[in-house]
């Protein structure tokens, strides 16, 4: 039992780096790290967003978005929610920092990203008591 770990050695004799994590069928990711396991996220929604950074990656998106989702393993839910701008859907199964960069690329500056940030952690904390 347990989770699955790994161990990556970076070039030029840097320390090796542990790595833990569970992953289901699915794609989600449960970190192995000190939060005892609860926030978990879409391994493939994930790596989209992070590709999505490299060179000519807003063009990519804005251009052809079914194109570059159809690149990956979605669940249907994610995949729509990824279409249409479903925020609410994708946040909770985001890396933060990619989820700031997706909503860049989605045409929102800075001050729209926040809002959008907030409005979902207020509608969060209403939900949870």
């Amino acid at each position: 039992g347990g989770a699955p770990r790994g161990r990556i050695r970076f070039p030029s004799g840097a320390p090796p780096v542990i790595i833990s994590a569970v992953i289901s069928a699915g794609g989600r990711v449960r970190d192995g790290g000190g939060n005892g396991g609860a926030k978990m996220t879409d391994y493939w929604m994930n790596k989209l967003m992070f590709d999505l950074q490299g060179a000519g990656g807003k063009e990519r998106w804005n251009g052809d978005r079914e194109a570059v989702v159809d690149r990956y393993p979605l669940a249907p839910e994610i995949r729509k929610a990824l279409l249409e701008d479903d925020f609410s859907v994708i946040q909770p199964l985001a890396n933060p920092y990619l989820l700031r960069f997706h909503l860049l690329i989605c045409g929102y500056d800075d001050a729209g990203s926040i809002a959008i940030l907030s409005a979902l952690a207020e509608s969060g904390e209403a939900a949870h008591g």
